[in-house]
């Protein structure tokens, strides 16, 4: 029987490879939220016609926008201290579902431009190699979007629909699918890390 990677050695490898992950999520997670909030501020201040309804949607968003930030730098701060608990990756997933959820619901629900966030919030899971923290986020996806659906269209089986049925089919399967394939790159890289410590393995063993 070839050599393969233990499961205790993996438990390794996967635990450093989640510390990265986090760290880059947190990192990455600061300039997106820095981004997507200079394109509404971009949008308030050249292309709106602030209006009160928008004047308070670019108060709610700069607040959450702040929020987001605030948990990106208290998840820098613990991974600086060497901090990770196995249950932190859930809680910032979690947290970028909520405020996500949120802020496109104060917009204009399923119809804002906010709901291809929801793919990004998936990628970003798929940095920690964690299969059940994929799933996590893409379900939560799923629901969000369920969600902020309901919130447009509280009769979902009545003969008309905010959202067609059609729309909500393909976004549900193409968030799925995202999840699927950010899936299989964790299960591809535990593979190429078998291969790594077999090859490893060989040489020193060849050595001796």
């Amino acid at each position: 029987m070839g050599k393969t990677l233990s499961d205790d050695r993996w438990i390794v490898v996967s635990r450093w490879l989640e510390y990265e992950g986090e760290l880059r999520s947190a990192l990455l997670r600061i300039v997106l939220v820095a981004a997507f909030f200079a394109a509404q501020l971009l949008h308030f201040t050249v292309f709106s016609d602030r209006t009160e309804a928008e004047q308070l949607f670019h108060r709610q968003a700069t607040f959450l926008a702040a929020g987001w930030l605030f948990v990106s730098l208290a998840v820098l701060v613990a991974l600086t201290r060497h901090w990770l608990p196995r249950w932190l990756k859930f809680v910032t997933v979690g947290v970028d579902l909520v405020l996500l959820t949120l802020l496109a619901a104060l917009g204009s629900g399923a119809a804002s431009p906010l709901m291809f966030v929801f793919w990004v919030v998936i990628a970003l899971a798929g940095l920690r190699c964690n299969l059940a923290l994929i799933w996590f986020g893409t379900i939560g996806a799923m629901a969000a979007y369920l969600i902020l659906v309901g919130m447009r269209d509280p009769v979902w089986f009545d003969a008309n629909h905010v959202t067609a049925p059609i729309e909500q089919l393909i976004v549900h399967l193409s968030l799925a699918a995202a999840g699927l394939v950010v899936g299989q790159l964790v299960r591809m890289t535990r593979q190429v890390t078998e291969e790594v410590f077999v090859k490893q393995s060989s040489s020193q063993e060849g050595a001796a």
